[in-house]
């Protein structure tokens, strides 16, 4: 599996129904982890909206509806919980979940603010 995949899921707890989700690992850490990192679709419109990246469904995503990218709950799971390929995020939609990665956890330097100082 690669960045961008998108992929069905299941998870233990409240999100134990099979539910689409992208791969936002790193492709290099492929082989190296005994999981794979990704962030949840969800076809609500409430929660983290400016967390939450709009998909429209594709022929190449492979998802049935529009979909928002909830990069506000990231897993890591092992890979017998992934059963499903369904598709491949576009890169505009990758440029969005790196955007929204990025403000979730403090990734960019110019925009940083810390409480403590």
């Amino acid at each position: 599996m690669k960045r961008g995949d998108v992929v069905i899921v299941s998870l233990p707890g409240d999100y134990g129904k099979p539910r689409p989700a992208v791969i936002i690992q790193n492709d290099r850490l492929e082989g190296k982890l005994e999981s794979y990192i990704i962030a949840l679709l969800t076809t609500f419109d409430e929660g983290a909206k400016v967390l939450r990246i709009n998909v429209r469904p594709s022929p190449e995503n492979g998802l049935k509806r529009e979909s928002k990218v909830m990069v506000d709950k990231l897993y890591a799971i092992p890979e017998h919980r992934i059963h499903q390929h369904i598709g491949t995020m576009d890169a505009a939609s990758m440029r969005g979940i790196d955007r929204a990665l990025m403000i979730i956890l403090d990734l960019d330097p110019l925009a940083r603010v810390h409480p403590r100082e």
